[in-house]
């Protein structure tokens, strides 16, 4: 009984890693901004979005606090 109740507690205690395919991520000066998932063509530059025109490039990535970005082919996606 006892190791029927500790697995019920480890499912709950269990961290999904991976990425929402749903979201991705921005980082704007220190805070992270959920955006809609990017279909980004693997390549030798990072994932971009642009949010007005004008404005710079941002680096799309995953998950929240990612070091590295999501690949991309040097396509920069405009968001407005």
């Amino acid at each position: 009984m006892l190791a029927f109740v500790f697995a019920i507690a480890l499912s709950f205690a269990s961290v999904t890693l991976g990425a929402d395919p749903e979201y991705d991520y921005i980082k704007i000066g220190d805070s992270w901004e959920e955006i809609d998932a990017q279909e980004c063509e693997s390549g030798a530059t990072s994932c971009q979005v642009r949010l007005a025109p004008g404005t710079p490039p941002l680096d799309v990535y995953d998950n929240e606090n990612d070091a590295q970005p999501k690949p991309g082919d040097g396509t920069v996606f405009e968001l407005y």
